[in-house]
């Protein structure tokens, strides 16, 4: 148990994995008591007057530093936790196979998880892309040959100005590379055949691309497609990169991905459950609480209702962090009274949402 503070005989210490609320320990000679750090009070034990007073004085000054501190303490047991998990996983790896996955942390430290496209689902959707292209192009030639005199074309093009044949080249090179950067700019990341193939481009951040990444990786597909069009630039880059990234995606900083569509639920699965807010629902204890909770504000509100709405999509160890996240400002600004040995952070934040819309339903 690491000693954060000396003061007047007073030690001050702090175990590294300890359970809620946020406290720490308090020794002065043969006393010892633990101190909640939002209220100052002391949780258990004894400690004499004088020195609850300088206790209590030392945190006031001190408690966003001891939050902060309690903060790290609950990183660091998670930390354990997610080594013993990796440990699990890796054995049951051998019995059930996984995708390659690509994990992007937020900056609420909550990891997304996105299954890489394979290089045979990359291929088919590239073939499927090119095929149109053929087709669009040996159409708008026979357009061209029936409107035009259809033998006298080939004369006509030998013949034709410098400035025209430039044009056809620049005309049909915008139809090859023109093509998969306008369809991944308009349909988010996806072409006809990534969405035939249930597969988008996103950026390394989880982001959708723009027009500017659209670009780069498409402008640079006339190298990844050397030797044309066995794509042997782009084929060794995916081997070699953990990503899974060819030239183009690279220098775009992009991936592609392959979405789990078939894991949503249907459209009538969805319309037969019974229409209740996941945010109402209550999974965890009621945490019976002494608080005003009319100092909150509506906005505050919304993060808790936001965050008990989604939270089932997050895994345990991010949805346990970000319900103390959610807590500790609103425990910080209310100072509740509540029993130790029943509380629980979803379960506060439960009783706190119901309790809050029940008092101002009718002027919500």
């Amino acid at each position: 148990m690491p000693e954060i503070c000396r003061f007047y005989g007073i030690i001050i210490r702090m175990f590294w994995e300890d359970h809620p609320p946020p406290h720490f320990h308090a020794i002065y000679g043969e006393h010892e008591a633990i101190i909640d750090i939002l209220s100052s009070e002391i949780i258990q034990g004894r400690l004499p007057l004088r020195a609850h007073s300088l206790v209590r004085e030392w945190v006031n000054l001190h408690s966003e530093e001891l939050l902060e501190l309690w903060a790290r303490s609950s990183t660091l047991s998670a930390a354990k936790q997610n080594r013993s998990t990796s440990v699990k996983l890796f054995e049951m790896s051998a019995v059930i196979p996984t995708d390659e996955t690509l994990i992007i942390e937020t900056p609420e430290r909550v990891p997304l998880h996105f299954a890489l496209a394979s290089i045979g689902n990359r291929f088919i959707a590239c073939a499927i892309d090119h095929t149109i292209q053929i087709v669009t192009l040996i159409t708008l030639i026979i357009i061209f040959a029936v409107i035009s005199d259809a033998a006298d074309l080939g004369s006509r093009v030998t013949s034709a100005p410098k400035w025209v044949i430039a044009l056809l080249i620049i005309l049909v090179f915008v139809l090859m590379s023109g093509y998969f950067a306008v369809f991944e700019w308009l349909w988010n990341g996806q072409t006809p055949g990534k969405r035939w193939l249930k597969l988008r481009v996103i950026r390394e951040d989880g982001r959708p691309i723009s027009f500017f990444e659209a670009m780069v990786r498409n402008l640079l597909r006339e190298f990844d497609i050397m030797p044309f069009p066995f794509y042997s630039i782009g084929l060794i880059s995916v081997f070699a990169t953990p990503k899974d990234q060819r030239v183009g995606d690279l220098v775009a900083g992009t991936v592609v991905v392959r979405e789990r569509e078939a894991e949503a639920p249907a459209f009538a699965e969805v319309f037969a459950s019974p229409v209740s807010d996941p945010a109402l629902r209550r999974s965890f204890k009621p945490v019976l609480f002494t608080a005003d909770v009319n100092l909150l504000t509506e906005q505050e509100i919304l993060v808790v209702e936001n965050f008990l709405r989604r939270r089932w999509d997050l895994k345990d160890y991010p949805r346990q962090w970000m319900a103390w996240r959610v807590a500790m400002p609103i425990l910080f600004k209310l100072r509740p009274v509540y029993d130790l040995a029943t509380f629980t952070y979803e379960g506060f934040l439960e009783e706190l949402l119901h309790r809050y819309r029940e008092r101002h339903r009718f002027t919500d």
